[in-house]
């Protein structure tokens, strides 16, 4: 699913129980037209190799890292 830079900073606040306040900015011309407003992995390799279990979405993997591994420190 593609996904867009504010899907995971809303996904961050909402895993840190903060409320979304996100400041705009306007976009530099000169990176315009190349910036990337969404984002898609492609895990037909993985898919192909074998991996069959459900992977989390966006929402549930960052909630997943803040909360058990950056919160707890917990980074090996």
């Amino acid at each position: 699913i593609a996904r867009s830079w504010n899907d995971l900073v809303k996904a961050v606040f909402l895993a840190l129980n903060k409320t979304v306040a996100i400041k705009y900015v306007p976009m530099p011309e000169p990176i315009k037209r190349q910036y990337q407003y969404y984002t898609l992995g492609n895990i037909s390799k993985i898919r192909d190799a074998g991996y069959k279990v459900k992977l989390y979405s966006l929402e549930q993997g960052i909630n997943d890292y803040i909360k058990n591994y950056l919160k707890n420190r917990n980074y090996l």
